[in-house]
């Protein structure tokens, strides 16, 4: 992103009435933005010219590579265009664009105002900054509307800084205050309902990467990589990548390495140093609902009667968020493992998941039809269906649902008509797995 892509945007208002005069003004004053660099402007009549010298300064760049334009009524227009004109070429700024909008706020007025927002400020790669002191009614409002839509229609375009004067008399230095804090929660918000939605937590790992970014950048890297919000977002894309490829033994832990799901909750109980003090506290909720999200699925060995109660909380997971392919193929694994689990406890504990498996499938086929098995193998398929409810192998038999799903639903070479995916209800056939897998475990 270059310096020449920045974009400062504001209103310009009448002033302050002078009755003895009959005059409107604006107080000079000096204003101070901490955000960049501790930057203290000179006195100035304009808080335009304050905001634009602070982002010039922020980048440490050249003051006319810095786009502003103004919106503003014709009256405000009439009374200030020339002396903010002359204010910004005094301090080398690049002459501001005035654009009049509306004064009055009928419907008509209102959406007048939003499409002359959104024609001046949509420009591919723009870094935009918005200063809100002048804005008034409806303004501040539409403005944040126009700039969500520019980022939702043309996401090339990013938003650095919501400014506003916090102006009070006999100030040495006005404060120039940064909300950015509060815009961003607004994408930190529409993650997590993503996550809510989907169960994805890939837009949350981006959300983290952009905030260490911008941490970086605002210390300009003096004070190192913020280490526990660096820890998370190492965690969030490890587990996002394992998840996608339903890479159980990894996320529920292996006996000898934690889980990526284990690892994920530790940094997300951490508080993150590098959020800015407004959106630090705001997140802090959705944090900390992310890790008790997850809780329940910690384990440290997927194999055990353990990790597999935790894949059943996985299950469920993945079931209310849509993800019927991956549920069934974990609900089908998951009975393999446990029939493996069953025989260990029985005392067979050579039985290796592949033998579980084909025994398993064996307890629902007539005896007749066991052609070519060995007693040892007739052995082991009696204690499974003894200690395996009628329940439990019945639902095994839905679950083969998994194979038509993963084979698109395409006819096998010389099948006969297969069923309907319209007749299928992969949720009820999730749902009483689970609730087989539970009574399984007791």
């Amino acid at each position: 992103m270059t310096e020449q892509n920045r974009h400062l945007f504001g209103f310009l208002g009448t002033g302050r009435y002078d009755k003895d005069t009959k005059t409107y003004a604006y107080d000079p004053c000096a204003y101070a933005a901490p955000w960049a660099d501790d930057f203290t402007s000179p006195v100035v009549t304009f808080v335009q010219t304050a905001s634009a010298l602070s982002l010039v300064r922020e980048v440490g760049g050249d003051a006319a590579t810095l786009q502003t334009t103004i919106f503003a009524t014709e009256k405000a227009r009439e009374l200030h265009r020339e002396s903010l004109a002359r204010e910004f070429a005094t301090h080398g700024l690049t002459p501001p664009t005035f654009i009049e909008i509306p004064s009055h706020f009928d419907e008509a007025s209102i959406i007048a105002l939003f499409e002359a927002l959104s024609d001046s400020l949509m420009t591919d790669n723009a870094v935009l900054s918005f200063d809100m002191t002048h804005g008034f009614r409806a303004q501040p409002a539409i403005a944040l509307l126009v700039l969500d839509y520019i980022q939702a229609v043309n996401p090339t375009c990013r938003v650095e800084h919501l400014l506003y004067g916090a102006y009070q008399k006999d100030l040495e230095a006005v404060p120039l205050v940064d909300l950015i804090g509060l815009w961003q929660l607004r994408d930190w918000a529409a993650g997590f309902r993503e996550f809510h939605r989907t169960g994805s937590v890939a837009r949350i790992g981006e959300l983290v990467q952009d905030q260490r970014n911008n941490f970086m950048r605002a210390t300009r890297g003096k004070e190192g990589s913020p280490n526990a919000l660096t820890g998370f977002e190492k965690q969030i894309h490890r587990f996002e990548q394992l998840a996608n490829m339903n890479a159980i033994p990894a996320l529920f832990g292996d006996g000898d390495t934690s889980g990526s799901i284990e690892l994920l909750v530790e940094s997300a109980n951490q508080p993150w140093e590098g959020l800015s003090r407004q959106l630090g506290r705001f997140v802090d909720p959705l944090r900390q609902e992310l890790g008790s999200r997850f809780s329940p699925m910690i384990s440290r060995d997927w194999s055990s009667r353990q990790g597999l109660l935790a894949q059943i909380e996985w299950i469920e997971w993945l079931e209310r968020h849509g993800r019927y392919q991956q549920a069934l193929t974990v609900a089908r694994e998951w009975a393999t493992t446990f029939a493996a689990l069953v025989l260990e406890e029985a005392g067979h504990k050579a039985i290796q998941r592949k033998e579980a498996n084909e025994l398993l499938n064996l307890t629902r086929t007539d005896p007749a039809h066991r052609w070519n098995r060995t007693a040892a193998q007739d052995q082991l398929i009696l204690i499974l269906e003894s200690r395996l409810k009628d329940d439990f192998l019945t639902m095994c038999g839905h679950l083969e649902l998994r194979n038509r799903v993963n084979h698109a639903w395409m006819p096998s070479p010389n099948a006969g008509s297969e069923a309907s995916p319209d007749k299928q209800n992969p949720s009820r056939v999730l749902q009483k797995a689970a609730a087989a897998f539970r009574e399984a475990l007791e």
